[in-house]
């Protein structure tokens, strides 16, 4: 999760996924520690970021909507309920 390489990789993933024609995508695990199974979160804890984290920050903040029927980000929604 830490290595630079990772960062690399997850650009270049979401840039895939993207030129393939992919729409929507979710990200398994926000935050999450490495267990036997693998390290799955984008980092591993609240205040600590990692080179996954970033990859996908930065693929949020500079790249616009692009597939049709994309609604705005979800953290400009009201959401149900909420104050």
């Amino acid at each position: 999760n830490d290595d630079e390489r990772m960062g690399e990789i997850y650009t270049k993933l979401l840039e895939l996924w993207k030129d393939s024609g992919g729409e929507l995508n979710v990200h398994f695990v926000d935050i999450g520690t490495s267990t036997k199974w693998g390290s799955w979160g984008a980092r591993k804890y609240l205040d600590l970021t990692s080179p996954k984290w970033t990859a996908i920050e930065n693929f949020n903040n500079s790249t616009e909507c692009w597939w049709s029927n994309c609604s705005i980000p979800i953290e400009t929604q009201k959401v149900k309920g909420a104050p």
